[in-house]
């Protein structure tokens, strides 16, 4: 309120009626950002948020566009491409309060053929083999293929540039 007074000494009044009222706080903790995810997938999307005046909803977003609302929502069957997630939260004053973007990916895994050796092969014991393995990917370049025998690793190859990687 304001009251202004003249040197007559009347008065008037002005008055506005406002809301204090601290910050709310969101965050999402599924899924993290840098996630990966395959085409046709369903992302399931958790946020926390807490305020002073209470939460009245949290609505979920897209690269701007709404998911769902509710502190968890399931999006399903997404498409490839990447996206920024954001959670907004409205508290009980019916203020928004944004969290921090999440980014994750949805693509097509690579492929990978062992190229060499044959299926079945047979080699005498102390014998040294060479392996090779091609490797393809729609929506990335390949940083490298990792060669296993019987579930332990035995070497990687990070031939850049092709698509053909060899451990000899």
């Amino acid at each position: 309120m304001a009251v202004a007074t003249d040197n007559g000494g009347r008065q008037n009044a002005s008055s506005v009626d406002v809301i204090v009222n601290g910050s709310a706080n969101v965050s999402i903790t599924s899924p993290s950002s840098g996630a990966l995810f395959s085409p046709g997938s369903t992302v399931t999307l958790i946020a926390n948020a807490g305020g002073p005046s209470g939460i009245s909803k949290i609505e979920f977003f897209a690269n701007g566009g709404s998911i769902g609302v509710g502190s968890s929502v399931s999006w399903g069957n997404v498409s490839a491409g990447a996206y920024s997630i954001v959670a907004i939260a409205t508290d009980g004053a019916g203020v928004t309060t944004t969290s921090t973007p999440v980014n994750i990916t949805v693509g097509t895994p690579p492929t990978v053929t062992m190229n060499s050796p044959a299926d079945g092969s047979v080699f005498p014991s102390a014998t040294n083999i060479s392996v090779s393995a091609i490797a393809q990917s729609a929506t990335s370049s390949i940083a490298r293929v990792d060669f296993y025998a019987n579930g332990a690793l035995i070497g990687s190859a990070n031939d850049v540039g092709t698509n053909k990687f060899t451990l000899t």
